[in-house]
């Protein structure tokens, strides 16, 4: 997995949240040392072993970046002021400010809260790979692995993916 300024700044959410690159390699059994080199672009790429572990860790940061950067686009073209959207959703203003800068990543009900108050779809706010996927429990850490692997394939590679899971089920079937 190549480390993207995306996985960088999903490997910084998770750092914050843990409290120290220190505690976030022990919660993944990645050195603190190799955290470090991921996030100063030392190390160009993730083993996949390295990020089986440190995707549990990243997954709603890397969610919570595209949200934040969607939200915020949409609040600038609307012209809605954080203050407004707070009086539209019964948000506080500092959690409003916070999903706009990706400091925290917002809960479902706040997803569906705020886009019912924006008169727009989520998959207007989240991304194609991860509006499917709104709770951290709706799916396990694997099918989020297999889905966010897939979603960064071609559609071409993407067909091919789906005819072989579909042929391996029907001949397991038989």
């Amino acid at each position: 997995m190549k480390v993207t300024n995306k996985i960088k700044n999903a490997l910084a959410g998770a750092v914050k949240e843990k409290g120290s690159q220190l505690a976030l390699a022990a919660k993944t059994g990645i050195t603190q040392a190799t955290i470090a080199r991921y996030l100063n672009g030392e190390i160009k790429a993730i083993s996949d072993d390295a990020w089986v572990k440190l995707y549990p860790c990243i997954a709603k940061w890397l969610q919570i970046n595209d949200f934040s950067r969607q939200l915020d686009e949409l609040m600038s073209r609307l012209n809605i002021s954080n203050v407004q959207l707070s009086r539209k959703t019964n948000l506080s203003v500092n959690t409003i400010m916070e999903y706009r800068k990706g400091e925290q990543p917002a809960p479902v009900d706040d997803v569906r809260n705020i886009c019912n108050a924006l008169n727009v779809s989520i998959s207007r706010l989240m991304p194609e790979d991860y509006h499917a996927v709104l709770s951290e429990n709706a799916l396990s850490v694997d099918q989020k692995l297999l889905l966010d692997n897939y979603m960064r394939l071609d559609p071409n590679e993407k067909k091919k993916i789906i005819e072989l899971v579909i042929s391996k089920v029907k001949a397991s079937e038989r």
